[in-house]
């Protein structure tokens, strides 16, 4: 003060604020300044007052960063990587995976086509690279290609190379292996 002694600055509330600095005279009143910086969750609005950003919904997502300008509007940011059983659009957003309908043991973990992970496929599908594919009409079952077949339809033979070859009128083809 003029006459030589300290008084304490007005307090002001730093609301979203990281911290206090020292006093500023503000309007002929000293008071206790704020932190330029808002902490995570608010913003900086052009009258210096910090304030808490828009809530967003972040489902799929792990957690809330600081605040993005989203048309205009100062929103609450989405961690860029998605949660388990989730996976990320080109759009930024989150989706649920699907299950693909032939696979009977699916993992949390989702490929970038939107889909589980599959462990194990149904009865005449098999698995590559975590994705079920159908095997060929002629297969009963295949494990590492849609027409190599470890067995064959009725009617049909397997041949040392793995195809199944339907069998014609032949009397000697009467035992289909299966």
């Amino acid at each position: 003060k003029e006459n030589g002694v300290c008084e304490e600055c007005a307090p002001q509330a730093c609301q979203g604020y990281s911290e206090t600095l020292p006093c500023v005279d503000i309007d002929g009143v000293w008071t206790k300044a704020c932190e330029s910086t808002c902490t995570a969750g608010h913003y900086l609005k052009e009258n210096g007052v910090c304030e808490e950003c828009a809530p967003q919904a972040c489902q799929g997502y792990s957690e809330t960063l600081p605040c993005v300008d989203i048309d205009g509007v100062w929103t609450k940011a989405c961690e860029s990587t998605c949660t388990a059983g989730h996976y990320l659009k080109e759009n930024g957003v989150c989706e649920e995976c699907e299950s693909d309908t032939n696979c009977i043991s699916p993992g949390t973990t989702c490929a970038t086509n939107g889909m589980l992970i599959c462990t194990l496929c149904e009865y005449g599908f098999y698995l590559h690279e975590g994705v079920c594919y159908t095997c060929d009409s002629s297969c009963e079952t295949c494990s590492n290609s849609t027409d190599v077949c470890d067995s064959c339809n009725e009617e049909y033979y397997r041949t040392d190379e793995g195809k199944c070859e339907l069998c014609d009128p032949d009397p000697n083809c009467n035992t289909w292996t299966h």
